[in-house]
């Protein structure tokens, strides 16, 4: 069966493109004889004209004469060709073909015929139209008559394209027969090659079936020597890129492990037996176990979290996606696992087992936790002060107001209260403006003079550190010069030495200095105040929280002061930290990376240069 197809493939093949090929060359020719037969006759036409110019200048001055008529009656009897001379007004002077007595009855006014017209405009006209006395297709082309200038009338020559209608069908005929022709000769050769591809086809699919089962160890031969032989060799090269191929699915794998291995999620999949067939490293991070080790052992046996092994059974007994979360208790702290289980399928859509994904969400988890506690807070900041003032308010109302003592002492508390709202308000708007400066990365910096932003803060603190009786110490190179933001380094260091005043004895020293080292300036606040105890250290800086709820209330602190002060190191690129032992004081430092050029500043010390101090007693 094979052999009869191809043969009658091949003579379909041959015969159709043997058509096609002559049919368009024979167009292709056909368009050019039709185009150099008019370009041809149109340069005779035009050589005429030129000549016929000379003798119409003189008809048409001069009264016309029967012997010119019946010259040019002559002369375009033996060019074939028809010769008018015209006036101006479109009237015929002289026309080869019509007697002379019988122009003004048998040719009207010219001006309206193409070739006229296009000659008034001083240009040679040509127009291609049916002959109404002869029937037959005529080539007219008009040349203008002047005279000193002046326009007196037109020439025209004209001629019947018999010979170009004859030469086309003479070629139309020829083109039949070497078409014809061609076509036999076409089939023959189909016949003759169409035997000789056959056998090596034979061959080649021979080659292919041994490909297909990777044993293609035998290279395809053909015994031709022309075209067919170059087909064998690259069949024989395409095997050769099949084995490369299959050699970089082989690799595809194994970046494909390795992408996997390198995911921060985890990764399981498992056969239908439950059976651990590939576990990334990520995995064994989460559920504590080699990954290694644990390809084909059961996942029971791999994890002991309930939840994943119960999630993996599911999904493969009911072959559906399966989204929950999970729980690993694990020291130092639980995680937090969202799990994602698809079914695994093959090729026919059978089910082979399951994948799942293991997201550790305990971070996600804890923001959240701090954003209730956060939300908590700020309502219990909020309410307290809100319910002083409405009960101080109601007191008034009800006759407090016509004791003036009383009243004042009740406006007094009112007020503080109103300060201490308005006070967590502008921290929170505060803490807002730092986030989106630090979300968005829109922060405005300048070189500034540290020392001159140590002595605004100073200022700023002078009075409540009088009051309390505590010294500010505050050391600074008075060269050293930063990239901050003023205003917020500012704020920074007045609520560092706020805190710092607030916690320390009467008659103790604030020390306030900056230390500038490996492109970083370092900003330190230390005190010798009562201290924080250790476990309070890693949430010290958290919204709201306060190691001595009471006496920061009792010195006015909105439990903002420190996050304002970590939100304006991190949007300046730094960090804070602190160290603390009570009873014995704590140092509170924010880091701030800084581009060094040129000599870098000298270490700030108490002797490098005062930038303020005040002292109460």
């Amino acid at each position: 069966m094979l052999r009869p197809r191809i043969l009658w493939k091949l003579y379909a093949s041959y015969l159709i493109l043997l058509i096609m090929t002559t049919v368009v060359v024979g167009v292709i020719v056909a368009q050019r004889i039709v185009q150099d037969t008019r370009q041809s006759t149109q340069d005779t036409l035009y050589a005429q004209a030129i000549f016929l110019q000379q003798v119409a200048a003189t008809a048409l001055t001069d009264s016309v004469e029967p012997a010119l008529h019946a010259h040019l009656q002559q002369l375009g009897s033996a060019t074939h060709t028809r010769l008018t001379i015209i006036r101006q007004d479109g009237t015929v002077v002289v026309d080869s073909e019509v007697p002379w007595q019988q122009l003004a009855t048998k040719l009207g006014n010219q001006t309206e015929h193409p070739e006229v017209a296009a000659a008034r405009s001083g240009s040679p006209g040509v127009a291609t139209r049916l002959n109404p006395s002869l029937g037959q297709l005529t080539m007219y082309l008009a040349l203008p008559v002047q005279q000193d200038g002046n326009l007196i009338g037109y020439v025209r020559t004209a001629l019947p394209l018999t010979a170009l209608t004859t030469r086309v069908a003479r070629f139309q005929t020829l083109l039949f027969i070497a078409a014809s022709g061609a076509a036999l000769v076409g089939l023959a050769l189909s016949a003759f090659f169409a035997k000789r591809i056959t056998q090596p086809l034979i061959i080649m699919t021979e080659v292919a079936t041994s490909l297909a089962g990777y044993a293609s160890s035998t290279a395809a031969s053909a015994q031709a020597k022309d075209e067919l032989d170059t087909f064998t060799e690259a069949f024989n090269r395409m095997a050769q890129r099949l084995r490369e191929r299959m050699e970089t699915v082989i690799k595809d794998r194994n970046q494909l492990l390795a992408v996997l291995s390198g995911m921060v999620e985890g990764v399981i999949a498992v056969d239908q037996d439950e059976c651990v067939v590939h576990m990334n490293q990520a995995a064994g991070t989460i559920l504590n176990t080699p990954p290694d080790a644990s390809v084909g052992k059961p996942l029971w046996e791999v994890t002991r979290v309930r939840t994943v092994t119960e999630t993996m059974s599911s999904t493969i007994r009911d072959a559906e996606e399966i989204t929950c979360d999970a729980r690993i208790v694990t020291p130092p702290r639980d995680r937090r696992l969202k799990l994602n289980a698809a079914p695994l399928r093959d090729g026919q859509g059978l089910l082979v087992g399951a994948v799942m994904v293991l997201h550790d969400v305990t971070e996600i988890w804890r923001l959240e936790n701090v954003r209730r506690d956060f939300v908590a807070n700020v309502s219990h900041e909020l309410k307290t002060p809100i319910t002083t003032i409405k009960g101080f308010v109601e007191t008034l109302r009800d006759g407090a107001m016509d004791e003036p003592e009383q009243a004042d002492r009740f406006l007094a508390i009112i007020s503080r209260n109103a300060d201490r709202l308005h006070a967590i308000i502008e921290d929170l708007l505060s803490l807002s403006r730092l986030e989106q400066s630090e979300e968005a990365a829109e922060l405005v910096r300048s070189e500034e003079l540290l020392h001159i932003v140590f002595q605004n803060a100073v200022q700023d603190c002078t009075a409540k550190a009088m009051a309390r009786q505590v010294t500010i110490s505050a050391a600074c190179d008075t060269a050293l010069r930063v990239s901050i933001n003023a205003p917020l380094i500012e704020q920074a260091i007045v609520n560092l030495l706020d805190n710092a005043i607030n916690y320390s004895k009467p008659g103790s020293t604030v020390w306030l200095d900056a230390i500038c080292q490996a492109e970083e300036v370092t900003i330190r606040v230390r005190d010798k105040g009562v201290g924080i105890p250790k476990e309070d250290l890693p949430r010290l800086f958290e919204r709201f929280y306060r190691v001595d709820k009471a006496r920061s209330r009792e010195h006015g602190g909105t439990g903002l002061g420190l996050a304002i002060v970590k939100h304006i190191a991190q949007v300046h690129g730094g960090q804070v930290s602190v160290s603390s032992t009570v009873g014995q004081g704590s140092v509170f430092s924010v880091q701030l990376p800084q581009p060094m050029r040129g000599q870098r500043p000298r270490l700030g010390s108490e002797d490098s240069g005062v930038a303020g101090e005040a002292k109460g007693r």
